[in-house]
């Protein structure tokens, strides 16, 4: 296969990569495994115009289990490929500050000016981003707030009746 360049998937994605002139932005090798790069789209932009950000996480990508990242930018209903981030399961915490460190790259490339973040509710990811953008504002997908909502609505777990009694909260 044209694009299998070595037996450690890893090292064959980073070598197919490079091959297709891809750049590698961001790379660790410990505390765990992982390298970013970026795509041609991202020179495309002007260096502020990344108010909306969206990420994509793919988990389990390959048979070592690896995490795929996306970042894109939305115009028009069109998602644009702007970044990927693949990263050796770890531990969250881990996690967080190699995520931040990855965003935190891409802020000096061009991502300096980001207001939203569209994300689906990891913790990790929302973690990660108010580290290196502490003002931004932190969205949730429509999807995943219907699933949940949709979820709790069919769940058969007995719900717990909380009674408010204004006179014991003032005692």
């Amino acid at each position: 296969m044209e694009y299998w360049q070595d037996n450690n998937e890893s090292i064959s994605a980073w070598l197919f990569l490079h091959e297709k002139k891809y750049s590698i932005i961001f790379q660790t090798t410990e505390p765990i495994e992982s390298f970013a790069f970026i795509t041609p789209f991202l020179s495309q932009f002007l260096h502020d115009a990344f108010k909306i950000i969206v990420i994509y996480a793919t988990y389990n990508t390959n048979t070592s289990k690896y995490e795929l990242y996306e970042i894109m930018k939305i115009i028009d209903g069109t998602a644009f490929p702007l970044s990927y981030f693949l990263i050796a399961t770890g531990k969250n915490w881990l996690m967080v500050n190699l995520l931040a460190k990855w965003y935190e790259t891409l802020k000096i490339y061009s991502m300096n000016n980001v207001k939203n973040f569209l994300t689906d509710k990891d913790m990790v990811q929302i973690g990660a981003t108010v580290l290196i953008w502490p003002n931004v504002c932190i969205q949730l997908y429509l999807w995943h707030i219907k699933q949940a909502v949709k979820q709790h609505l069919s769940s058969k777990k007995q719900v717990i009746q909380i009674w408010y009694n204004a006179q014991e909260a003032h005692k």
